[in-house]
This record gives structure tokens, sequence and C-alpha cells, in this order.
């Protein structure tokens, strides 16, 4: 009887693993054809609730899908405020995102370049003087040399 019961909760915990993972996937599917139907009010919501779900987080790719997504719609809508802080938050979920000039519409594309994504470099040295000297008081060691016997 306890092994059925052990069973049972294996049963029920993988299928909410399971469950979790295609959620945001789902959601993802929802929001690519809502976009290409060209519903862009609707988008908004569907992105917002997929992304917030504290129940079946999604993956960086999805996130990363998702706010594509929702910067294309916030370009179309003409609404620049919501865009520039979603492609913001596209780039800080993959710092090293790569648009594709010959796929991506040319107002995301003009958008991606607003921003700076390479990174700064600061070259400095330092110079010193090292004036330590050692000083050995004791040595201990686990044998006594030219002792034998």
């Amino acid at each position: 009887m306890r092994r059925f019961y052990i069973l049972v909760l294996f049963v029920f915990v993988t299928s909410g693993v399971m469950a979790q993972g295609s959620s945001c996937a789902q959601a993802v599917r929802l929001a690519q054809s809502v976009y290409d139907q060209g519903r862009l009010h609707e988008l908004e919501d569907i992105i917002n609730k997929a992304l917030g779900s504290q129940s079946a987080p999604c993956g960086q790719a999805e996130q990363i899908s998702l706010l594509k997504l929702l910067t294309l719609t916030y370009i179309y809508l003409e609404e620049p405020e919501k865009a520039d802080a979603t492609m913001l938050k596209l780039l800080q979920t993959d710092n090293y995102f790569q648009i594709n000039p010959a796929v991506d519409p040319a107002e995301f594309v003009a958008l991606y370049n607003t921003f700076r994504t390479n990174e700064i470099y600061r070259i400095g040295a330092t110079l010193g003087v090292n004036a330590t000297q050692p000083n050995v008081t004791n040595t201990v060691s686990a044998v006594e040399p030219g002792r034998r016997e």
C-alpha cells in the first residue's frame, strides 16, 4: 500500500512538471498566431500573462520570443516608450541577442540599433614595488634530517 502512495505521488509530481514546460511554449505559439492574424491589441495581455506566470515560468528562449513579439507589437501600435522599455528588457534577458536584418522588420532593426550592445572596455595598469622579505624564525618538519638509526 505504501508503494502505491509513492507511485501516485510520483505521477502527480511529474505530470505537474510536464504541464509547466508546455504552458509557456503554448503561450508562444498562441502569441505568434495572434500576431500573424494582426490582432495586435489582444497580444499585450497574452504575453504579459505568460511572462508574469508564477505557476509555469518561461525559459530564456521563450521569454526572448515573447519579448520580441511584444516589442514588434508596440512598434506597430506606435507606442515608442513601451517599445523602448520592452527592447531594454529583451536585451537584459539575453545580453548576446542578435538581430537578423534579412528577416527582422526594418523598424525592429532601427530600434535595436538605438541601443548600445557592444561592451565598454577600460584599459588600465597598476604599477608597484613588492618589498616584502620573509623572516623565518623557526622551521618545523615531520622528519628530523641527519638522524639515521
